[in-house]
């Protein structure tokens, strides 16, 4: 057996529960995920994603003995029962670079080695090369998929609101200035609109914060424009500031997931920041944050193209 409990945020989670998907069934264990609600991460599995095919999952709290005893108390109990029933134990880093110094073999040589092993990831440890589109095993249940119906048809409802700004007169065509100056109606077809997606992570994310600036993506935005001036774009962001400021550098552009929560620590801002990834794959591309899983994940479970936004 293979008992994966995935780490950190969302995902974090998804790229180390598909590691152990693909580890488990390649050397024949079965596959046990423990899904700890905790601090910052306050949603069960099962109000998020629907097992993978023959997996079976225990979801435990963590929360600390101030919060929540009686939960902490039973998450401890579970965990240390199937920590004593595996034989080879991992810590995130250790499998990591374990991973990362001696690849897919090692894993493989510990999987057949140990009947069971139990795995704390929050990175890949999984070579998934040669795998046609492996995160489909990640699926949402039907809450989720619901709510990302619903959501989708506000931003349908903006996006038949949204007036895009007629393009500037090419100083160049002298015909499109007279005609502009003469207040002439030149029955120029209004651009087709697409959808852009567009993440900007922020808050305690230094690095993203640092190496994909709003600025950067003000130029790579306006250059889609340029392309298409028809574009418009799904907004996605943890910090509510940037979208106040991208309505006001493309209006009549922006399109936003709204009244939905920000909080880690709520069940409904986790549910909220799985909806939003499903809506930017929903995209015709998605201009991302640097190192951020997020925009990472987006692209992956739908194929959606993913450009990094980074200096």
């Amino acid at each position: 057996m293979l008992i994966i409990e995935p780490c950190a945020g969302l995902g974090n989670r998804m790229i180390a529960l598909t590691s152990a998907f693909y580890a488990a069934r390649a050397n024949n264990h079965s596959l046990q995920v423990v899904w700890k609600e905790e601090n910052g991460f306050a949603c069960p599995m099962s109000r998020l994603i629907l097992p993978p095919d023959g997996a079976t999952f225990e979801e435990i709290k963590e929360y600390g003995f101030k919060k929540d005893v009686l939960g902490q108390l039973k998450g401890n109990s579970v965990k240390e029962k199937l920590r004593k029933s595996a034989e080879k134990y991992f810590e995130p880093d250790t499998i990591m670079n374990l991973y990362n110094s001696m690849g897919k073999k090692e894993i493989d040589r510990n999987l057949r080695m140990y009947l069971t092993v139990y795995i704390k990831a929050t990175n890949p440890f999984y070579d998934l090369s040669g795998i046609d589109h492996p995160y489909k095993i990640i699926r949402p249940v039907p809450e989720i998929q619901e709510k990302m119906k619903w959501v989708l048809s506000t931003l349908d409802e903006q996006s038949k609101a949204n007036v895009i700004p007629e393009p500037e007169v090419d100083p160049t065509d002298i015909v499109a200035m007279v005609a502009a100056r003469l207040g002439k109606n030149t029955n120029k077809p209004k651009p087709e609109k697409h959808r852009v997606g567009v993440h900007i992570r922020r808050t305690d994310h230094v690095e993203s914060i640092e190496h994909s600036p709003i600025e950067l993506f003000v130029a790579r935005m306006q250059a889609e424009i340029d392309k298409n001036p028809g574009t418009e774009f799904y907004l996605a962001s943890d910090d509510t500031s940037v979208h106040v400021e991208m309505q006001k550098r493309f209006p009549g552009r922006i399109l936003l997931f709204k009244n939905k929560s920000l909080s880690r620590d709520s069940l409904q801002g986790i549910q909220d920041a799985y909806v939003e990834m499903l809506l930017l794959g929903t995209c015709e591309k998605i201009l991302g944050s640097y190192n951020s899983t997020f925009s990472y994940m987006a692209s992956q479970l739908s194929g959606t193209p993913l450009e990094v936004v980074a200096k």
